[in-house]
């Protein structure tokens, strides 16, 4: 859940007015929408959920917070009552009595029933939707807990009115749980909204158009996908990514790639965040790429792959001035041959290599002559790997306010992010570029 109410002051700044005719609407995001704002979300349901032939009634109200929690008070009108509940980042505990028990599934794989109701909320406010589409007058939306196929599956069914009036809870293809909901209300006081979000896929276009206009017709396009897409959808978004041409697609989390697989997506992918090392050649066998940003992962993601044919497309990451993560390209004469060493590897594929510029969306002359510092940095550091024979297919540093403001540092790729949504990356850029939002209201 921490992850999705992070992009929350993203997803409201997008809740803005757009034209055009390709529109699509989706129930599923019109209830998120509703569920999720600024000042947190709430809402109170009454169901009754059928556990092997029992059946146990609920009321649940439940309140997040913008601070990634989730509070929920469970009440249950036959004998058991008062129990609450508090969830972080997807985790929680259960409290009653003052015994303490897990959210999540008991040791026989089963669902305590007490887990069903935080089971509900995190599916509908971070789970993943795998699809979503008519089910005879009423809308069925899918949504997933986790990457592999036998995860957790939540199956809810929409009335007209775009309320939640059925949910049933499965595990490998097993259904555990059938849940028959009534009484469903958001709670105004919690911020919550009713409204319809529309999402236009005319406007994606448009950005794209106008970013790839930007730079060399060779230069590739890497489309940002993470956090679902800006919460925009990352299935439908990176479908119509690629078919606008769209040459790489980027993720935050192994998760991410894999549901973006799972859902028919064939582009390469890059993931910038951490991935495990021992999901090594799963990387490989599903053609994902995955950052590197120091010596020492490098090793363990070869070490992953020893006594395998197997090689991971890897992108190598420099910290150009941003200190925050990557092999450091400046004041470090180690780095070159640090970055040599992991280029070398047996089982590592150097495809690229890359950087972030963390003011490259400022008009302020001295953010300006930063990024132009990052960017010699950048190509000398890359100048010095070539003289040691080590080069690179895809060399790129360009997010949205330089693919912008600083469209000749493209290089061979550009990555822009919340501009291919249709924002101004900056106050400041605001109105200088037609930008045209993808969501509304």
């Amino acid at each position: 859940m921490r992850r999705m109410l992070a992009v929350l002051p993203m997803l409201l700044c997008l809740l803005c007015a757009c034209g055009g005719k390709e529109t699509t609407v989706q129930a599923t995001m019109d209830f998120r929408t509703g569920l999720l704002a600024a000042g947190g979300c709430g809402f109170h349901l009454e169901a009754a959920e059928d556990l092997d032939g029992l059946v146990w009634e609920f009321a649940l109200d439940c309140a997040c917070g913008t601070d990634g929690t989730a509070a929920l008070t469970v009440t249950a009108p036959e004998g058991v009552a008062g129990i609450t509940a508090r969830m972080e980042g997807g985790t929680g505990k259960l409290c009653f009595d003052g015994t303490v028990a897990a959210f999540g599934l008991a040791e026989d794989a089963r669902l305590a029933p007490l887990a069903v109701p935080a089971t509900l909320v995190r599916a509908w406010t971070e789970g993943y939707i795998a699809s979503s589409g008519p089910d005879g007058n009423e809308t069925l939306a899918v949504y997933e807990l986790g990457w592999d196929e036998d995860c957790m599956k939540v199956f809810t069914w929409f009335g007209p009115d775009g309320t939640p009036t059925r949910a049933e809870l499965s595990l490998g293809g097993e259904v555990l749980c059938k849940t028959e909901i009534t009484g469903f209300r958001t709670e105004a006081g919690y911020g919550g909204s009713n409204e319809t979000a529309e999402e236009n896929l005319g406007n994606l276009a448009h950005n794209y158009g106008l970013l790839r206009g930007m730079v060399p017709a060779d230069c590739r396009f890497l489309g940002v996908v993470k956090a679902d897409a800006y919460g925009h959808g990352a299935l439908p978004i990176s479908r119509r990514l690629s078919e606008l041409g769209a040459d790489y697609l980027a993720v935050s989390n192994m998760e991410e790639a894999v549901q973006l697989r799972r859902g028919g997506i064939r582009q390469p992918i890059l993931i910038l965040g951490y991935t495990p090392p021992f999901y090594a050649e799963d990387l490989v066998d599903m053609g994902i790429r995955q950052e590197i940003h120091s010596l020492e992962y490098a090793g363990q993601l070869n070490e992953a792959l020893r006594g395998t044919a197997k090689r991971l497309k890897a992108h190598l990451k420099l910290d150009t001035g941003m200190s925050r993560l990557g092999f450091f390209a400046y004041d470090n004469g180690q780095t070159a041959d640090e970055l040599r060493t992991a280029a070398r590897m047996e089982h590592i594929y150097p495809e690229g290599v890359f950087t972030h510029f963390p003011v490259a969306d400022s008009c302020d002359p001295d953010d300006a002559a930063f990024t132009r510092l990052q960017f010699d940095r950048f190509l000398q550091m890359i100048s010095a790997l070539e003289g040691m024979g080590v080069r690179f297919e895809l060399r790129h540093c360009c997010n949205s306010g330089a693919t912008l403001l600083h469209p000749e540092y493209a290089l061979d790729m550009i990555r822009p992010g919340i501009a291919t949504y249709g924002l101004a990356p900056s106050p400041e850029m605001e109105g200088r570029f037609d930008l045209r939002p993808l969501m509304s209201l």
